[in-house]
């Protein structure tokens, strides 16, 4: 993130990956959350935000682009994650880029004990799992081009910064080995 750009957080929650980006000073930065509660607390620091998923968003009168938009353990709790990314897509400025942070739990060691993802009370909740190749690949046919990936093997997160493009290239699509 960088000064002018226009950014949106998509799932936002209380707005603290956007505390940690506004230091930066994009031009604008929006918040789309579906919780009423965490948006009232995002109106009271004086974040725009928007209460909804991204697809009342999309569908709404309030819909714009945006230079950057960013999904922090997200797309992992979205139905259709397919879906999600090319309404994102549509969303993105031409030469626009999407950040989306994940849990690095698929084919990277599980550095937590069992009993922290298979608990009792509530399970865990998360719709989907994503390997580095697998959320690559969603990005791609999403028509994103992934330019970064972190070092995930040594960390909780996977975070992949994809460009958007104009076509889907499949030649860069990769197969997790069993």
């Amino acid at each position: 993130v960088k000064e002018g750009d226009i950014v949106v957080d998509i799932g936002a929650s209380t707005g603290i990956f956007t505390h940690i980006i506004l230091p930066q000073k994009p031009k604008h930065v929006f918040c789309l959350e579906p919780s009423k509660t965490n948006c009232k607390k995002l109106t009271s620091k004086k974040i725009k935000n928007f209460q909804g998923t991204l697809e009342d968003f999309v569908a709404s009168d309030k819909f714009r682009k945006f230079d950057i938009l960013t999904m922090m353990w997200t797309l992992c709790n979205t139905s259709n994650c397919y879906d999600i990314l090319n309404q994102a897509n549509e969303m993105c400025n031409k030469n626009g880029y999407i950040i989306i942070a994940e849990s690095s739990r698929i084919l990277v060691p599980y550095k937590k004990p069992i009993q922290m993802y298979i608990r009792k009370g509530n399970p865990d909740i998360h719709s989907f799992h994503f390997s580095k190749n697998s959320l690559c690949n969603l990005l791609i046919i999403s028509k994103f081009k992934p330019v970064y990936i972190n070092r995930y093997i040594d960390s909780d997160w996977l975070v992949v910064v994809a460009k958007k493009t104009e076509k889907i290239h499949t030649s860069k699509i990769k197969l997790d080995k069993a």
